[in-house]
């Protein structure tokens, strides 16, 4: 078979530009010079300028033999018809294509072997009919020992894939041929225009209630259910309450500023899915809602699932929280005797604090005073009369002496009390000693 011009779909001119030019036999099953395969002309004559009504050059009712003596009827003949189903072809599903090979002739057709050549955008899948093959894109079938009796038609289905990305309109071609032994051959060429078939969802979340004075983040989520590639996918966000202001959106997907955010997402692959951030501040009062809506070139399936919104409560904003006191009555975040954190004195320390009374220790029992040996003091003056004037001798360090001899031994160390009671015990004799030198020199 030889090569078919396939249409280039890159070209600006649209799917069906640059379509194919049949060389070869046309869909009528005639060629380029008027004549049909079977041998017919189109105005209904035969190149042996016979008709099939039986007329001929030789008159009614007679046919003039061709070269070679054999009459033209007899010997198979092929004739080959191909379909797609279903219909019409969509982008990203399955199809089959069926080619049905018919032996018109009054004879066996013996080696009968078909060929079709699959468009670029049609793949054929491992599972083939029993006497089929594969070669890149060309299915072959039949072959070496195949016949087809006359009168009867054999049918090979032939499953394949449309590509997901093909264009919205665009041809799917397929190029079949038939050949037997001794037996003239048939092509057939289909053209059928395919479709692009899309689903595409659009998700809005966002939280349930946010505080007054804060702002809302909405997540928008873009899903391409497929079976074909969604092109000019476009969000659209326009719709929500009054006050609200976008503080926040995607600067690639989503350029440009103020309050309607329109993010062009290009196209998305069956199954392919984008998010979106945007981030709203909402006005006071009753709940917000925001709404977003997702549209793409081709047909959509599903348009109940193009359009999704997001209701968000505003709260009011929670009063500040006391600080609980600290303990001992002073206050939080101050210091011990109620000054504040902060008044401190010129060097950096806190400024002096009223002072706090000392509870006496109670952890030791009470000691007697104990008596230093010395000379006799003699009689102890008696005390003043209540309001009368003190004695400058003895009245003061009397009430001192009644004043120390109350207070306890308390809230002293051991240590203290084992270096006091040598030092004690030692001016007690050199006292005695002064006091006995004394008493000598009076005697004497």
């Amino acid at each position: 078979m030889e090569p078919f011009p396939w249409p280039d779909r890159s070209r600006p001119g649209g799917p069906r530009s640059g379509g194919p030019r049949l060389d070869g036999p046309r869909l009528d099953g005639s060629r380029p010079d008027g004549s049909r395969l079977d041998g017919s002309r189109l105005d209904g004559s035969r190149l042996d300028n016979s008709r099939l009504n039986g007329t001929g050059a030789g008159g009614p009712g007679t046919e003039e033999p061709p070269p070679g003596g054999q009459p033209a009827g007899d010997g198979p003949r092929l004739r080959v018809v191909q379909s797609f189903a279903p219909q019409p072809l969509v982008a990203g599903e399955g199809a089959t294509l069926r080619i049905t090979v018919t032996n018109t002739g009054d004879a066996d057709a013996q080696d009968v072997t078909v060929t079709d050549v699959l468009d670029p955008a049609l793949t054929p899948v491992p599972r083939l009919p029993r006497d089929c093959g594969r070669a890149g894109r060309t299915v072959t079938c039949g072959g070496l020992g195949t016949t087809l009796p006359a009168g009867q038609d054999v049918t090979y289905e032939i499953p394949v894939t449309v590509d997901p990305s093909l264009p919205d309109g665009s041809d799917v071609i397929a190029r079949a041929e038939a050949v037997a032994a001794r037996a003239p051959g048939d092509a057939s060429l289909l053209a059928v225009p395919a479709r692009a078939v899309t689903d595409v969802e659009l998700v809005m979340a966002a939280p349930p209630a946010v505080n007054a004075g804060d702002v809302i983040g909405y997540t928008l989520t873009v899903t391409n259910h497929g079976p074909s590639q969604a092109t000019g996918v476009r969000v659209r966000s326009r719709d929500r309450g009054p006050g609200g202001t976008v503080t926040d959106r995607p600067a690639a997907e989503c350029p440009g500023s103020g309050p309607v955010v329109v993010c062009e997402l290009g196209a998305l692959a069956p199954g392919e899915a984008r998010t979106l951030a945007l981030a709203i501040a909402p006005g006071r009062g009753a709940p917000f809602e925001n709404c977003a809506v997702v549209r793409a070139s081709g047909h959509d399936r599903d348009l109940t699932d193009n359009r999704s919104c997001a209701s968000t409560r505003i709260e009011p904003a929670p009063e500040p929280a006391e600080a609980p006191p600290a303990p001992g009555g002073a206050p939080a975040g101050g210091l011990p005797g109620g000054l504040p954190g902060g008044e401190l004195s010129g060097g950096g320390l806190p400024a002096a604090a009223p002072a706090m009374p000392m509870e006496a220790p109670h952890d030791e029992p009470r000691r007697p005073a104990v008596a230093l040996p010395g000379p006799d003091p003699g009689p102890a003056p008696e005390p003043a009369a209540a309001g009368g004037p003190e004695s400058p001798q003895g009245g003061g360090a009397a009430r001192g002496a009644a004043a120390l001899g109350g207070l306890p031994v308390t809230g002293v160390s051991l240590w203290m009390m084992a270096l006091g009671i040598p030092v004690l015990v030692a001016v007690g004799l050199l006292i005695r000693a002064l006091g006995r030198r004394d008493r000598a020199g009076r005697t004497s």
